[in-house]
């Protein structure tokens, strides 16, 4: 299990045990300059992203080491308040910017795809895609919307 702890600038890790879950561990490496302090959201396909906070940051760690992510050709920029989604089965990264009232759609690497907008995003929490069934999905209030594209 991964916790985000923006507020200690830090990723728990709770490993497997034959009982059941271990002690909290760093994930951060000490001699990393990664920080989550901010952050508002995280997903994990294998590296950690954290994304939220400070213009819209995006940020991937691998073995607990940063990497700052620009999303190059995007027309404006994100805001503070972003909600990352991808896993190991989805080749991109879907950015839910509330302020922005869209989703932004960016490869792994940071490169722009598309968007899409809806007055809806303003107050979605959480996203969800599946790129096979070209679906996905949102809570906004007590509601999940499902969306095509």
């Amino acid at each position: 299990i991964y916790v985000s702890d923006p507020g200690a600038g830090q990723i728990w890790k709770y490993p497997v045990t034959e009982t059941g879950f271990g002690g909290r561990q760093d994930w951060i490496a000490t001699t990393s300059t990664a920080n989550s302090s901010g952050t508002t959201s995280m997903a994990i396909d294998g590296n950690v992203w954290l994304a939220g906070g400070n213009g819209g940051r995006i940020l991937k760690l691998a073995g607990g080491n940063a990497e700052t992510i620009t999303i190059v050709g995007l027309s404006k920029g994100l805001g503070d308040d972003v909600e990352i989604y991808t896993s190991d089965t989805v080749t991109n990264l879907y950015l839910l910017d509330r302020a922005n009232k869209r989703v932004v759609v960016a490869d792994k690497t940071g490169q722009y795809v598309e968007q899409w907008s809806d007055d809806r995003f303003g107050q979605a929490r959480g996203i969800v895609v599946d790129e096979k069934g070209t679906k996905a999905f949102f809570g906004v209030g007590s509601v999940v919307w499902e969306a095509d594209w």
